[in-house]
């Protein structure tokens, strides 16, 4: 049975557009079913123009094509946090998402490592976290008639609790670990 909630969306890549014919019609075998909507990714290629093939590079069939990153095959690797990594992928979707044409083409693993080398610095300050409540949850928030508890386990937490408003926040810290806080 299909969650008529969510809207589920296929996301591939490129080299998948053929191969959705096929999905098309196992789709239209099943009674009440129809394909979801899909986004085509563009694809990263070697500096041959080939598929650059993270698991045949990994088993050691192939090496890895000149300007492939460390983080390309990895994102462990990321030369940086994993806010920094975030905030690169966040920036590239957006500018791809920008301008259509990124869709039609592909990118060799030189040339993003070029795009994703020469992006704005920027910086974000405090980071948001999501919070998720059940839909009846947060509605009953955003109209003020229920509050979101958070449960502590000092004493300074329980006498500094937030009082959270419609169009106000609240940061919540997590002592880190080894702390007495």
């Amino acid at each position: 049975m299909r969650d008529v909630v969510t809207l589920s969306v296929m996301v591939k890549g490129g080299d998948w557009a053929y191969g959705c014919q096929l999905v098309d019609e196992a789709f239209a075998l099943l009674p009440g079913l129809a394909p979801p909507p899909r986004l085509f990714t563009p694809m990263a290629l070697t500096d041959t123009g080939a598929k650059l093939s993270k698991s045949l590079i990994r088993d050691g069939k192939v090496p890895p094509p000149p300007g492939t990153r460390d983080w390309m095959l990895d994102i462990t690797a990321w030369p940086g946090d994993t806010d920094s990594f975030v905030d690169a992928m966040v920036w590239l979707v957006g500018r791809m998402l920008a301008d259509p044409k990124h869709f039609y083409r592909s990118y060799t693993t030189a040339e993003l490592d070029r795009i994703l080398t020469a992006r704005p610095q920027s910086s974000t300050g405090v980071r948001a976290r999501e919070m998720n409540l059940y839909r009846r949850y947060f509605d009953l928030v955003a109209a003020g008639r229920k509050t979101i508890e958070v449960p502590c386990s000092t004493p300074t937490c329980a006498i500094s609790r937030p009082v959270i408003t419609s169009g106000s926040s609240a940061v919540v810290t997590t002592p880190s670990p080894g702390s007495n806080g």
